[in-house]
Order: C-alpha cells, then structure tokens, then sequence
C-alpha cells in the first residue's frame, strides 16, 4: 500500500499513520547556517477530525486514517488551512530572518554586543517544523536560552513567540519512543503517547514506571459511574513514587483515591479503545508536567480511599 502522494503545496508527502511528512526536508537559514528540517502537517487537528468521524460510521473512519484505502482526496481537502499557512510562512517569507529577529530580542540583553548576538544566534539548533491549522511550530535547542529548548510559534501575518519545552519532558518522550509508543504533539502542556493496538500490560506498566511526581497522565474512564455523562476523566498522579487517581467529568470532580499500579494498568488497558470523547484518548493517553505540592497538600489534609475499578458500570450515553 502507498501512503505517498504529491501535493502542489506542500509537494511529496507521506502518511504515517499520524501525521503527513514531507519527503523533502524544509531548509531555513539563520545567521548563515542552513538547518534541513522534518516538516510534520496535521498532526493533531486531522487525526481529531478522523477519530471523531471514526465513532459514527466505521468503514469511513478506517479509508480516513489510511489514506491508501481511498481517503486521500478527502484529508488533502481538509488540510486547505495549513496549506494557506504553509505558503505564506514557509514558501513566502524568510523564516530564518523571523527567528534571528526574535532570538536577539529574547536570548540577549539591551547591553550585549553584535558579537554576542551573533554568539547566541550560533547557538541555535532547529530541529522540526510542525504544521497544525492557525499556527506553524520550530522546535528548537540552545544553550544560551534559558530553558535550553523551546519552540519558535508562527502565526498568521508573521506573528512570532517563543513557547519553552521541559527538558525533562523531552527525555520522557524519548524514553516512550523506545517502549513502542508513536508519540503526538497537543495542546496546551500535554502530549499524547498513541499505539494503534491495544498495548499489553508491560508496555503500559513500563509506561507508568517512567512517570514521576513531576508528571500526570489523563485519559478517558468509559466505565463511569452515574449521571447522564457519556464516561469522565481519569487523572493519574504520583506522590513518591506511589500512584493517586481522581475522577473529573464536566460538572464536578471526585476525591483523590490511591490505586494499585497492576490494577491501574489493567484499567487503561481496558479504557484504551473506548474513548467517547470525540476521539481526543482514542488509542492514546495525554501525558504532561505538573506540580507535585498539589497533590502532596491534598493528601495530607484529608482521608485517602482506595481506587476499585468497577467495569460493570454503563455510561449515561451509551445506548
């Protein structure tokens, strides 16, 4: 099967099962140093679309997200938005220029000599362009910024801002990668650890054993419980080294529980292809940072039960 096609924007690009990824790598120019960059397209916005279409009509759903079943007509024409935005950012302004102007004016003081400009524009790494509707985004390192990795965020009409990434962060992605998860950039602080299959309980456990007091991880609980909600939210924290569940829907929020790691594993397991939420934690989890002192005052000031998945419950939509 042949997931590549030829685009007139944004030329040859192939589906991975994510996202788009242009064959040709993307060359931006900064202070005389030529970056050859990945360029992913769509890889949050259209596989949302895909998966909430997936929940009405499965046959659709499956030509969707496999673009060599026959779909690819149908997500090039819902990719117009980036398109647009691809060709006034990438094909039609100097990018490089957008972010030499915008380093010199955040990595340096108003003292500082060209010089040591022209140090710190050295010391720029890019490494990835993504694409997603309304915003384009530069990954990038540097030694001289303070956060050592952040992202360059481009918006229409030029409009640029640094976004900073958590080192950490970045090293958990990777450490995922390695496990077998494919790995999707999200919005706001979260990214989301996908596997098209059902993943086995060690790789889910390998998974929770990464995380630490620094990190939660949110995925959707189809077994919920009362109300006419279609399911709720699981939010999974740790306070040294020991896992905490709370239960959220859209009107309220449950108490803190501790959870047995196996159980906890087999419960994610469980809710893995059965999100109702659009497709937003269809095949995935939403992983990012958190403060561990919010969960570690809440602990010590009230009584902690114990999480008990209960896989008899029916949620209030599911009819």
């Amino acid at each position: 099967m042949d997931n590549t096609i030829r685009d007139e924007i944004f030329g040859e690009i192939t589906f991975d099962g994510l996202c788009w990824i242009k064959t040709e790598p993307v060359r931006v120019t900064v202070s005389d140093r030529t970056f050859e960059l990945r360029t992913e397209i769509g890889s949050v916005d259209l596989v949302y679309d895909w998966k909430r279409i997936g929940k009405l009509n499965k046959e659709v759903a499956d030509m969707i997200f496999d673009p060599s079943l026959g779909g690819l007509s149908y997500t090039l024409s819902r990719m117009e938005e980036q398109k647009a935005l691809y060709s006034e950012v990438i094909l039609n302004s100097d990018v490089g220029h957008l972010i030499s102007g915008t380093v010199i004016r955040s990595f340096s003081g108003s003292n500082e000599t060209a010089s040591l400009r022209e140090e710190k524009l050295g010391s720029l790494e890019l490494s990835v362009i993504r694409v997603y509707t309304g915003r384009i985004e530069v990954g990038f390192s540097s030694d001289r910024y303070e956060k050592g990795l952040g992202c360059f965020v481009i918006k229409k009409d030029g409009e640029i801002s640094i976004r900073p990434l958590d080192p950490e962060i970045e090293k958990l992605k990777d450490e995922l990668r390695k496990l077998g998860f494919e790995i999707k950039e999200g919005e706001q602080r979260y990214f989301y650890a996908c596997d098209r299959e059902i993943p086995s309980a060690e790789k889910v456990r390998g998974m929770l054993d990464l995380l630490t007091d620094n990190e939660e991880m949110l995925f959707w609980n189809y077994y919920h419980r009362g109300g006419v909600e279609p399911g709720s939210y699981i939010y999974v924290r740790f306070a040294e080294g020991k896992p905490y569940v709370r239960e959220a829907t859209h009107g309220c929020s449950g108490s803190t529980k501790t959870v047995d790691m196996d159980v906890l594993a087999e419960f994610i397991i469980r809710n893995w292809d059965k999100d109702m939420d659009w497709g937003k934690y269809d095949h995935q989890v939403a992983i990012g940072p958190t403060n561990p002192e919010y969960l570690l005052d809440e602990i010590s000031r009230i009584k902690i039960g114990t999480f008990i998945p209960d896989y008899s419950a029916t949620p209030g939509w599911n009819i």
